[in-house]
């Protein structure tokens, strides 16, 4: 035998079976028996994996990872910090009321002012940071795509020597199948014909 290696490959360009309609109708009957026999359930396929239940070292991310497994909604946030109340009622007279109250009412103003902040330097910084992130997209876009375009040449080139090599061998196939037919049948014949010679004996 030739040591150069044989790669198997489906014939597209060759083959014509699926032309015919009963041919196409036997192929997707079968598909749909291989079909009716799959499990239904998504959740039939992954029985055999083992429940995944973690430990986190950290008590908070074992807290969540319960609270998602189990399906609750997250906790809506608290506001209330940044909320300046002023003591009523009872509360009104107590000295640590006036106190937690100074103190959200100091939390508050540094949460405004850091926002401020924010907002002062949105303006000063932000139309330019979005450009420079605009301009690398584009030109990361522009990478990809030129990657995208070789990609796509190389598999075309790949597909038109495929159809190019098949269609140069497709005389040649019939030829080999008669020849295939030729030498089954003689091999049928020599069988038969030492069937019958250790049987006469």
């Amino acid at each position: 035998m030739s040591s150069q290696s044989v790669v198997l490959d489906s014939l597209p360009y060759v083959d014509r079976h699926f032309d015919d309609p009963a041919a196409r109708a036997a192929a997707e009957e079968l598909v749909r028996q291989e079909a009716a026999s799959m499990p239904r359930s998504r959740l039939d396929n992954v029985k055999h994996i083992p429940e995944f239940n973690p430990n986190f070292q950290s008590e908070l991310l074992q807290a969540e990872w319960q609270r998602v497994t189990s399906g609750q909604e997250l906790p809506p946030l608290d506001n209330s910090r940044y909320q300046a109340v002023q003591p009523s009622g009872k509360d009104a007279d107590t000295l640590q009321a006036w106190e937690q109250a100074i103190s959200q009412t100091r939390i508050l103003y540094e949460h405004s002012a850091l926002r401020l902040a924010h907002d002062e330097l949105m303006q000063r910084h932000s139309a330019n940071a979005w450009r420079a992130h605009n301009i690398l997209a584009e030109e990361r876009l522009k990478t990809l795509e030129a990657e995208h375009q070789a990609l796509k040449q190389e598999m075309d080139e790949v597909n038109r020597r495929r159809q190019d090599l098949q269609l140069e061998q497709a005389g040649k196939l019939p030829v080999l199948e008669r020849k295939a037919q030729m030498l089954q049948y003689k091999v049928a014949q020599v069988a038969a014909a030492v069937a019958h010679l250790e049987n006469s004996q």
